[in-house]
């Protein structure tokens, strides 16, 4: 009866010479603005990092890793491992405990190689860190100007370090009003629900 995506379906089917005749909705994952807000708290962490092992990680957790080490600054890592001096683990946790990390960071990473959303980058944004992401067409379309964007290449890590020397800019209340709005559950559900049609 419909397809919902947050990619934009129809112009990925245009470009492969498809015609895309199908009912769509083009619409984002949503956050609870509710819980995911930030807490004024010192941010002692560079950045909020997603992945857990050792071995080669979709989400770019060992190139994240490596920055910030040769920079000498911590890192909140969400998933299993082992902490160290300059990382610290954490997984399995309530929304809300995960928020506060949130707020103790600079930066958070929607780095996936694999593509999709990034649910970190609106959660993290909401707490007051600043998104980095791929320069991708989906991530520029939902995230735009409220993300740092790098290349899609064999130079992550140096590319994060450069962002990491030059620190995070502040999020605004203008950018976090802007996420409440574009990214609210209710308002994508009704959208839903509008465009079903039954």
């Amino acid at each position: 009866e419909l397809v919902w995506s947050y990619y934009n379906l129809p112009e990925l089917c245009n470009e492969d010479g498809k015609i895309a005749n199908f009912n769509f909705y083009y619409a984002p994952l949503g956050v609870d603005a509710k819980v995911f807000k930030e807490t004024k708290s010192r941010r002692q962490f560079i950045v909020a990092n997603t992945g857990s092992g050792s071995r080669f990680s979709k989400e770019c957790k060992n190139e994240v890793i490596s920055a910030a080490n040769l920079l000498g600054k911590k890192i909140f890592q969400l998933g299993s491992g082992e902490n160290s001096g300059t990382t610290f683990y954490s997984n399995g946790m309530k929304d809300k405990k995960l928020a506060k990390y949130l707020s103790q960071c600079e930066f958070v990473s929607g780095l996936r190689r694999v593509e999709g959303f990034e649910l970190p980058v609106i959660e993290g944004l909401l707490c007051g860190a600043r998104p980095i992401c791929f320069d991708r067409p989906h991530y520029r379309s939902w995230f735009n100007g409220l993300a740092e964007y790098i290349p899609e290449d064999e130079n992550i890590v140096g590319s994060v370090g450069k962002i990491f020397m030059k620190g995070a800019r502040p999020v605004t209340d203008k950018e976090k009003k802007y996420v409440e709005s574009h990214f609210n559950w209710e308002t994508i559900s009704k959208g839903f629900w509008k465009r079903l049609k039954i």
